[in-house]
């Protein structure tokens, strides 16, 4: 964020707060001191291999934290959601891809009945990024 302060100083207007989607308080603490208009949701496990080992804390994580942001985007009418998903939620046969479906299955089901436009975006395999597959297909 260092880089877009030097850029744009102040003019954004923008309020940087961390805190875990899963920690509901503390969430909704940044919903009612800010009342977001835009949320997107980044937040994950990226690791495939690594959540097949810990699948709890990937459920609780991706599913249970993107419940979390829908409901206090509901409640604080917020105008947009955007959620990063994966190309592994395509008839997923991992944890991860798993639970990032489920998430895909909340925000379908919210726009049905909610007032927030919600949208999710699948990536796939970043270059060069930690646990990518390129380094396997250089090998």
């Amino acid at each position: 964020m260092a880089g877009i302060e030097i850029a744009y100083g102040n003019r954004l207007h923008l309020q940087i707060d961390i805190c875990s989607i899963t920690y509901r308080k503390a969430l909704e603490k940044v919903f009612e001191n800010y009342h977001p208009q835009i949320i997107i949701n980044a937040a994950a496990h990226k690791h495939v291999l690594l959540m097949e080992h810990n699948c709890v804390e990937d459920i609780y994580n991706n599913v249970f934290g993107t419940q979390n942001l829908v409901e206090l985007c509901e409640a604080y009418g917020a105008e947009r959601f955007m959620m990063v998903s994966t190309d592994k939620a395509v008839n997923p046969n991992n944890v991860m891809g798993a639970t990032k479906r489920m998430c895909e299955m909340i925000l379908q089901s919210a726009s049905t009945h909610g007032n927030v436009k919600y949208s999710a975006i699948r990536f796939g395999n970043v270059l060069g990024s930690a646990g990518s597959v390129i380094p396997l297909f250089k090998r």
